[in-house]
């Protein structure tokens, strides 16, 4: 699996089932408390169903590689519809209206930002403010 390449290269890692929102999330926090711990990156592997293109926003049912029965079963099996069923409308609207805003000051953050420096753009940043330098060695 992808999760043993990872952990191969000493990379802690967890894998789950994508379409348990409740196993993600745990996974997901297990990931962030060791990184915050101080213990460097983190890999998970989510196993999930594409029920869309590989490429793009469309559904490519008609190139033959999954019956409809097949494509059916997995899209019924939604986990973000179940999760909206298990909650209530309640709460549903109020993690709608809690993330919207999380958004809107997203935005809000990247459009009064300064750009950054040219030579700030050429290695990526992590954390932290560690810069990769280019250095391999």
């Amino acid at each position: 699996s992808i999760r043993e390449l990872a952990a191969g290269h000493g990379i802690r890692a967890s894998s789950g089932d994508g379409n348990d929102v409740e196993e993600v999330v745990a996974l997901a926090e297990e990931a962030r408390s060791a990184i915050r711990a101080g213990g460097g990156p983190f890999f998970l592997e989510l196993s999930t169903y594409r029920w869309r293109e590989h490429c793009g926003p469309h559904f490519d049912n008609d190139i033959g590689y999954r019956t409809p029965e097949e494509f059916e079963t997995w899209r019924s099996a939604d986990p973000i519809v179940a999760l909206a069923r298990d909650v209530g409308w309640n709460e549903q609207e109020a993690m709608r209206t809690e993330i919207e805003e999380e958004i809107r000051r997203a935005i809000e953050f990247a459009r009064t930002s300064p750009f950054p420096e040219a030579a700030e753009t050429v290695f990526p940043v992590v954390a932290g403010g560690t810069a990769f330098d280019g250095n391999t060695t």
